[in-house]
């Protein structure tokens, strides 16, 4: 008889698909979703975004490590 331990495993994960302007009507459409499968793995970004109008250079993506 073999004895395994079994453990459970819930991923986090975000999703952004909705857009405001700040008062202005903005043509960005898509989503973001940012996935992290265990608290100690590092995440992954999936973005599909249109109506940029060539504005893309003014966004960025930063990695910031925090520790506890």
């Amino acid at each position: 008889m073999c004895v395994i331990r079994i453990m459970y495993y819930h991923r986090h994960k975000t999703v952004v698909k909705d857009w405001f302007g700040n008062g202005l009507t903005t043509p960005v459409e898509g989503k973001v979703e940012i996935i992290q499968e265990t608290e100690f793995s590092s995440s992954s970004i999936q973005m599909d975004l249109t109506g940029l109008r060539g504005e893309a250079g003014r966004y960025g993506i930063y990695s910031a490590s925090t520790f506890f």
